[in-house]
């Protein structure tokens, strides 16, 4: 007998499918044959919510540099990433260039 997923417009359901999964120790062939889902449904679900979860945003200080060489418009960003390096950005401006850039990077 099989165990089919009902279809919901539940915001989580990829993250439901994907816990089912993860929680079964099946493959994802095993496991779509077993609840009926197709493997392309399976995949989108897997891909967004992978996505979801290397998304960890940090709150983040902006300071203004006391050196006088720079400009007031000149905006600097330091981020420590998890690997212990160090990336720092800066760029003249107002944030919404930030804006700008956490899209660009997002669609990557």
């Amino acid at each position: 007998m099989t165990k089919q997923l009902t279809s919901t417009n539940h915001p989580n359901k990829g993250a439901a499918i994907i816990a089912a999964f993860r929680a079964s120790g099946k493959t994802r062939t095993e496991f779509c044959r077993q609840t009926g889902l197709k493997l392309a449904t399976f995949d989108y679900y897997h891909h967004r919510v992978r996505a979801e979860e290397q998304t960890e945003l940090i709150p983040v200080k902006l300071v203004n540099d006391s050196n006088p060489a720079v400009s007031d418009s000149t905006r600097t960003l330091a981020v420590w990433l998890r690997n212990g390096r160090r990336l720092e950005l800066s760029w003249h401006g107002d944030d919404s260039s930030v804006e700008r850039l956490v899209r660009q990077l997002e669609r990557d």
